[in-house]
């Protein structure tokens, strides 16, 4: 069964995922945490999601030869997660949760393999060095979830026409058409009457 959460955060670090996902319920926003520790089979399959905010490198200590990130690897788990895991059927954001704010450019261009799923409208990074106290505890839980609705440019706002593509395949003309009905009806106190075209 999928999940019909608005938000997923994927990550290694509980603490973090919790801070995210409370920050977001108290905003009024459904958000499903996954602790991901290299185990795919732990994130489910979540095909109306419009937000994923990911860990840049959700294997922790991965490194190529010479001793450098190895983003190929990273990025591949990511798109792995996408295309087999998360499988998103409709517009949606990635927002990296990460110390490398500055490798977001690649992994949008890497996702252009995106073959069976679609590529993210946009993907955009949270930087953790901004918001991480010297424990690695995040320092202001309201300041982190105010940046991150930032970075979501209102995907984060179910209304309107990001309503309509949140309900993506849900819902048919017919019931769009009522739904608008309803919403203009509302707007002038008159729940139920139908609308004059």
């Amino acid at each position: 069964m999928g999940n019909r959460s608005t938000v997923v955060a994927i990550g290694d670090d509980e603490s973090h995922l919790a801070d995210l996902t409370s920050g977001l319920g108290r905003k009024g926003v459904r958000c499903r945490s996954v602790l991901f520790t290299g185990d795919a089979s732990v994130v489910p399959g979540c095909p109306d999601v419009r937000i994923i905010v990911a860990d840049l490198h959700p294997r922790a200590g991965v490194l190529s030869s010479d001793g450098s990130r190895d983003l190929r690897s990273d990025f591949g788990t990511i798109s792995h997660l996408l295309e087999d895991r998360i499988r998103p059927v409709g517009p949606y954001c990635i927002v990296l949760w990460t110390m490398y704010a500055n490798e977001a450019q690649a992994l949008s261009s890497f996702l252009d393999r995106l073959r069976t799923v679609p590529r993210p409208v946009v993907v955009r990074a949270l930087d953790m060095a901004v918001h991480l106290d010297a424990s690695g505890g995040v320092r202001d839980k309201d300041a982190l979830i105010g940046e991150l609705e930032a970075l979501a440019g209102g995907w984060l706002c179910p209304e309107g026409a990001r309503a309509l593509a949140g309900a993506w395949g849900d819902i048919d003309d017919r019931e769009v058409d009522a739904l608008m009905e309803e919403i203009y009806a509302s707007r002038r106190r008159d729940v139920g009457r139908r609308l004059e075209h």
